[in-house]
């Protein structure tokens, strides 16, 4: 049975731009009483976060999330009642509101990893990370940003190094269009394929905008048309596609 423990009934947000006029709210799930309570101390000794509610299994997850107003889920990847991978796209995909995902692990393959990011969850550490490491993460995601633990982030590099990028041009031979991911990035502007690569390079909005000599607003709506394209939910998605699209070298 699903436990919810901290209900509230204020939803104060803060706005789409400027300071955050409220803390995080945030909603905990694993099966273990012990691990709950320990996440719970370390939120409550933050005074940017609101523990809203804790649950033990997945299964009325995304009705609760969006009927409490949470902003981000951390989640035991194992949690039990749901598949989490399908869940954290639940949480992530479809019309407002939505949820961010941050999952918890206690192993991790490649494969669980790539899922689990191309699914929308923006941060992915392990049980045994610092407490200051998941509170960074949660602080980014709820910024709109992602966040690694450097153990994951070098199990996504490894994963991708191993996956042989897909053609981007057109096969003279055949004169065949290239399919799939390939085709969509061959729709992209000659801007939106030179931002789309310095993104999956790992600069910022605002590097990019002092590199190209443009506004973060402009790169901020040329990254906008690029997800729509390409059909991202984010930065780590676009890493994940230039990647495995050999637009950048796993060893970069």
């Amino acid at each position: 049975m699903t436990e919810v423990s901290g209900v509230q009934d204020s939803l104060v947000r803060s706005g789409e731009s400027g300071e955050r006029r409220a803390p995080v709210r945030l909603l905990v799930g694993d099966a273990q009483p012990l691990v709950r309570r320990g996440l719970r101390a370390v939120f409550q000794a933050e005074s940017g976060f609101e523990l809203i509610a804790e649950i033990d299994n997945g299964a009325e997850l995304p009705s609760l999330a969006w009927r409490l107003g949470l902003e981000v889920a951390v989640l035991d990847i194992d949690l039990p009642g749901a598949d989490v991978i399908s869940l954290a796209n639940s949480l992530t995909s479809g019309e407002e509101p939505r949820c961010d995902v941050v999952l918890l692990a206690d192993r991790l393959d490649a494969d669980v990893v790539l899922g689990a990011l191309q699914a929308g969850a923006r941060g992915l550490l392990y049980k045994d990370d610092q407490p200051e490491d998941l509170v960074r993460a949660i602080k980014a995601v709820a910024a709109g940003q992602a966040m690694l633990s450097p153990r994951v982030a070098g199990q996504v590099l490894e994963a991708l190094r191993g996956d042989p990028p897909l053609p981007l041009q057109r096969d003279v031979r055949t004169s065949q269009p290239p399919s799939g991911e390939a085709a969509a990035i061959g729709s992209l502007s000659p801007r939106e394929l030179q931002i789309f690569r310095m993104i999956a390079e790992g600069y910022s909005n605002q590097q990019i905008a002092e590199s190209l000599l443009v506004s973060e607003a402009t790169v901020k709506s040329h990254f906008n048309r690029i997800g729509k394209k390409l059909g991202l939910r984010g930065r780590v998605q676009a890493v994940i596609m230039a990647y495995r699209n050999g637009l950048v070298r796993g060893s970069s």
